[in-house]
């Protein structure tokens, strides 16, 4: 599994986790606790991500809350009982004010690494302190550290929370601001979101890629995924597709392959939007741009293809991708084609219960007692004096039948 993969995957699960867990939240604590506003006044979390960022997840929770995929999404969060603890431990659910959550991941290095930045309602001072304590009742030593720094042209200030018993020194922290963001990172990648919300390097702008891809998807998206494709990886893929080529027929099977590859990697940015409308149903919208129209055209054929394999695949059905694989529809615009499918809210969530099975197993720790499952007792041992004998033929008792 590539690094870009695993990142993928921890992506979903936070995303996931933060989409069930908003929801259940309902509005409980919007604006409670107090403004985190330092004199700057609100900021989004759009404002702490750079530039160069290969890939960003959304997540509008007022959307969300508002939409048909509410009622539905409401019961999965029970399933993620321990990111539901710090309740207890805090005495608020700080997941409870979550109001936008901003998942990054960088565009250059293979370090694994990603970086989580919300918005948040209620004081600094209370969500650092309830990490604290998180930490300290999940048995680790907790170190918060005050900062002093520059955001622009004003004085700001930062709290940090980390964990010391974590190994390493690039430990994941988690940074609360003036201004009503919280950080999750680690290492340089969290130390770029911090110098972006601060104004000392670029950040995501007005005019930047993932906001005309935003844009296009439309305002009212509960989550949104969108991801810049590196010019020299696309261009090295390619390079590596000429080079393995193979002659003969085998070499014509596979050109029609890479033909179709190719038109892949001339995809050059790509956006997905999930919303609910107001009669129970989830609508998908995906935008891929292309750098040629042939290339697009060369993604819809191999779309067209797979979703004719797709919809004769019972077990996609079976795990709830049925709906969603007959309604996809294709719209293609010269460089760049538009994909849409609905499905009803409910069946959209039992896929999203499904995906988090997998990531968050169902484990009852005090599992009632069964019938069927308990063991037997075990049989009386016979009295020390007593002798069994076999039972003679046409003996009822073993005896011999009263002679």
């Amino acid at each position: 599994m590539t690094t870009r993969q695993k990142n993928a995957g921890v992506l979903v699960a936070i995303v996931l986790a933060a989409v069930a867990i908003a929801v259940s939240s309902g509005r409980r604590g919007a604006g409670g606790g107090g403004g985190l506003g330092g004199g700057g006044g609100r900021v989004s979390a759009f404002d702490a991500v750079p530039e160069d960022t290969f890939l960003i997840a959304a997540l509008d929770t007022r959307e969300l809350r508002s939409s048909a995929l509410a009622a539905p999404l409401a019961s999965i969060a029970s399933r993620i009982g321990g990111l539901r603890g710090a309740e207890a431990t805090c005495g608020f659910d700080p997941l409870a004010r979550l109001e936008e959550l901003v998942v990054a991941v960088p565009e250059a290095g293979d370090s694994g690494d990603f970086g989580v930045v919300m918005r948040a309602a209620g004081s600094r001072d209370e969500l650092a302190d309830c990490a604290r304590k998180v930490i300290e009742a999940r048995g680790g030593e907790p170190v918060v550290a005050r900062e002093d720094v520059r955001d622009g042209a004003r004085e700001a200030s930062r709290t940090r929370v980390s964990d010391r018993s974590v190994a390493g020194a690039g430990r994941p922290e988690l940074v609360f601001d003036d201004r009503g963001r919280v950080y999750l990172g680690r290492g340089a990648w969290l130390a770029a979101m911090l110098e972006a919300a601060a104004g000392a390097r670029p950040s995501l702008g007005a005019g930047s890629p993932h906001a005309d891809l935003r844009r296009a998807l439309g305002q009212a998206r509960a989550l949104s995924v969108t991801a810049i494709l590196p010019q020299p990886l696309r261009d090295r893929l390619r390079g590596e597709m000429a080079d393995e080529a193979p002659a003969g027929d085998a070499g014509d099977a596979a050109g029609a392959r890479n033909a179709a590859m190719a038109g892949v990697l001339g995809v050059k940015a790509a956006a997905i939007g999930v919303s609910g409308d107001d009669h129970g149903a989830t609508e998908l919208r995906a935008e891929l741009r292309c750098e040629t129209e042939r290339d697009c055209d060369a993604v819809k054929r191999l779309l067209e293809k797979k979703k004719d394999g797709w919809s004769k695949d019972a077990t996609l059905r079976l795990v709830g991708l049925g709906a969603l694989v007959d309604g996809l529809a294709f719209a293609p615009r010269g460089d760049v084609l538009v994909l849409t499918t609905r499905a009803p809210s409910d069946d959209a969530a039992r896929l999203v219960e499904r995906l988090l099975d997998l990531r968050f197993p169902k484990v009852d720790a005090h599992p009632p007692p069964s019938r069927a499952t308990a063991p037997l007792p075990p049989p009386p041992a016979p009295a020390a004096d007593e002798v069994i004998r076999p039972k003679a033929k046409g003996s009822l008792d073993g005896r011999d039948g009263g002679r």
